[in-house]
């Protein structure tokens, strides 16, 4: 049997998406995921292994089986299943050119549809609850003043928490006009306006002497250890402030707030504002404005919940409403008339 050629265009295919596409980490990470499920398909309902996968092996048919087996075998989510096809259906673009001679196969793949998911709410925090979070941070201690800088920062600036990993001290500029610059997926940057938050971070920047040149490149905001914050780590210390605070104002706070909730709060409060979503958009970095657009639809659901409410509280049940056949007086009136 011939070795297989598929590895050939696969290697290929991710230096092409790496070098030439600047995909980011985490996408070319989802991406090979998604290739280490298909051979596990391949294998196990198949009996081909990975070794002998030819080019002809991934075709329409056997992608909708692999699609179909993520959901069957693994129980794999709609949203889930349309990630893994991303990366399927991204092969089968770089295909097109690398291939042409069986350009047919390629495109018989993309013509294989996303499932379309339920549109989750939008989880994220009222501003009222924001601003009883951060009141709630002691700015009197250093590991305090460091909480409050990064989740003032965080919440200002709508970074997504890698970006805030990420920062160093020269990502600030905290003279008029200040700003912070973000490094975000596909390698792009953005620049975002601060004001709320500047105060804060010249205090903490000042008392850990990350104001000073020599430390222009330590990352902004650092564990006990000294070297920079996780994901986890960062969810880690909003959970302790926000624990005490669900169970003071029941209500007020969402059950699960993690880092990527405050992204949501921020832009849900200026969408709240009025603020044009072109403008969101760049705070936020979107690629497209159909995603920014989420939080505006989530925006007029709330509204239209609360007029529905609203309705409800000012128009009695049909129980309560006067009913004229319930009027004697009235009923012995209308029979007069007869008379």
């Amino acid at each position: 049997m011939k070795k297989s050629d598929f590895a050939k265009y696969l290697t290929s295919f991710f230096e092409y998406i790496r070098i030439e596409r600047g995909y980011s980490p985490k996408t070319i990470c989802s991406y090979s995921t998604a290739f280490k499920l298909f051979l596990e398909f391949l294998s196990k309902e198949d009996g081909i292994k990975a070794d002998y996968i030819m080019l002809k092996d991934v075709n329409r048919k056997n992608v909708s089986r692999f699609l179909n087996w993520l959901q069957a075998e693994r129980n794999s989510s709609d949203r889930t299943r349309n990630q893994r096809f991303a990366a399927l259906s991204s092969f089968a673009h770089f295909m097109q050119y690398e291939d042409v001679a069986n350009l047919e196969q390629w495109n018989d793949i993309l013509t294989i549809h996303v499932k379309k998911t339920v549109q989750e709410s939008v989880l994220h925090m009222t501003p009222k609850a924001v601003k009883l979070l951060l009141e709630s941070i002691p700015a009197n201690t250093p590991t305090g003043l460091r909480d409050l800088a990064m989740l003032s920062l965080l919440y200002e600036s709508a970074a997504r928490v890698q970006e805030l990993i990420d920062l160093t001290p020269r990502c600030l500029m905290l003279t008029n006009p200040c700003k912070v610059k973000l490094h975000g997926k596909g390698n792009k940057t953005r620049m975002v306006n601060l004001n709320e938050c500047v105060k804060i971070l010249r205090l903490y920047m000042e008392r850990t002497g990350l104001d000073l040149q020599a430390n222009e490149l330590r990352p902004l905001f650092c564990n006990n250890r000294q070297t920079k914050m996780s994901n986890a780590g960062i969810a880690y210390v909003i959970q302790r402030y926000i624990a005490p605070l669900q169970g003071k104002y029941p209500g007020v706070f969402p059950d699960n707030v993690t880092p990527h909730t405050f992204r949501h709060s921020r832009a849900m409060h200026l969408v709240a504002n009025g603020v044009n979503l072109i403008y969101i958009r760049d705070i936020l970095g979107h690629t497209s404005i159909k995603t920014t657009e989420h939080y505006a639809r989530a925006d007029s659901k709330q509204k239209n919940e609360a007029i529905e409410n609203a309705y409800k509280i000012s128009i009695p049940e049909p129980d309560d409403v006067p009913s004229w056949e319930k009027d004697q007086e009235l009923i012995e009136w209308l029979k007069s008339l007869g008379k």
